[in-house]
């Protein structure tokens, strides 16, 4: 499955999602970080019938059609961009202030 961000990211980011029986998300595994020969091989060793999506599937359908699969920082990838840049530089600052001064 490919999901789409949105008006963030120009292409969908294209991956192999397992969701366990309960619906939550197990593993990801990036077409970016491994090779097609070896996620055919997983594919095979596993036995399961793959799901292939033709175009990429914005991440909020995901979420509805597996409502554990993805959590609340995978939805939101702008704000916790956001959220973590705010925290490293906080982190910087009072770096400066207990150690410089």
């Amino acid at each position: 499955m490919s999901l789409d961000y949105g008006w963030m990211t120009q292409t969908g980011q294209r991956g192999l999602y397992c969701f366990g029986l309960d619906g939550r998300r197990l593993l990801v595994l990036s077409t970016f970080a491994w090779k097609a020969d070896d996620l055919r091989d997983f594919v095979e060793a596993t036995g399961v019938a793959l799901d292939v999506r033709a175009r990429p599937v914005r991440v909020r359908t995901a979420s509805r059609e597996f409502p554990k699969g993805f959590s609340w920082a995978s939805r939101h990838i702008l704000a916790m961009g956001c959220l973590l840049s705010i925290a490293v530089v906080g982190v910087v600052i009072a770096f400066v202030v207990l150690f410089v001064h």
